[in-house]
């Protein structure tokens, strides 16, 4: 049995934080100053949301080397979506892994990344990755195929890399006739996400789920769900055309901290605490 690694934290030496632009300014913003790394991110999103559509706009934005690990469109698809985005399509690869999706096929992919100074690696999706005797888009299955992306952006021995894991929430909320932005509380049901995870930024797009009806929300919300390295619960919005796979910074970023929410709130409810505050009010103090 191999001895612990205990060490004194005094000769532990330091490191300094790397962080790489992703080309989004309010991605940025919200994750502290750029993506850390190595880290393990995930970006969970319920059907239909546009998690893939993000993660690939977020690939044309990088001016890194940089790959994406497909496990639901194939590689012409990939360049399809890719073209209609806008940004470089230089410096991007695509690891075709939808006949092939297992644990050892994924880990394969991202040792030729590392191995090419690949730092930014995009997985579409997690709950598609096939664990041996864990059964297909399990709890089991998600939990192991997480802690063995963790061990090996932890682990070492390569160059450090950023792997962002997509990541699709169960349709449970919406089965009961309701929906809502993905919670803490989805995510602790899709696998051990929350443990593994170095930052967790969720999407939502009510969109998505309403008719046709009224005016056409061209926003998508970013929640920062855990960070060890920021802050968290951070919302923005970001411009979304999923028929163009394109996500923009709006002209003015709409970023709000949970403190400054809070204080918001503080201040509505100083104001409407009579008696005759309107239902619309209440349901604007409801919502935050």
């Amino acid at each position: 049995m191999p001895e612990p690694n205990i060490r004194a934290v005094a000769k532990i030496p330091k490191r300094d934080v790397i962080r790489v632009p992703s080309g989004f300014t309010t991605l940025d913003a919200m994750l502290g100053g750029g993506i850390v790394l190595p880290s393990l991110g995930v970006i969970p999103a319920r059907p239909n949301v546009g998690k893939t559509r993000f993660g690939l706009s977020l690939l044309r934005q990088l001016q890194c080397p940089r790959m994406f690990i497909s496990m639901e469109e194939n590689a012409e698809d990939v360049r399809e979506m890719l073209e209609a985005a806008e940004g470089s399509l230089t410096k991007i690869m695509v690891a075709d892994l939808v006949t092939t999706c297992d644990i050892d096929s994924v880990l394969e992919s991202l040792d030729f990344a590392a191995k090419w100074h690949m730092p930014i690696v995009v997985l579409d999706h997690l709950q598609c990755i096939e664990v041996p005797r864990c059964r297909p888009f399990s709890y089991e299955a998600a939990s192991m195929a997480i802690r063995a992306l963790q061990k090996w952006v932890k682990g070492g021995g390569h160059e450090p890399v950023c792997l962002i894991a997509l990541a699709q929430i169960g349709r449970g909320v919406m089965d009961k006739g309701a929906y809502r932005e993905p919670m803490m509380e989805d995510i602790k049901g899709s696998g051990e996400i929350e443990q593994a995870a170095d930052w967790i930024v969720s999407l939502w797009r009510e969109e998505a789920f309403k008719d046709d009806s009224g005016p056409v929300d061209t926003r998508i919300k970013l929640t920062v769900l855990k960070n060890r390295r920021g802050l968290r619960f951070v919302r923005g919005y970001m411009g979304f055309d999923g028929a163009q796979s394109r996500v923009w910074d709006l002209p003015e970023p709409e970023i709000t901290s949970l403190q400054a929410r809070r204080e918001a709130r503080a201040e509505r409810q100083a104001e409407d605490s009579s008696p005759g505050a309107s239902e619309a009010t209440q349901w604007l103090n409801d919502a935050d």
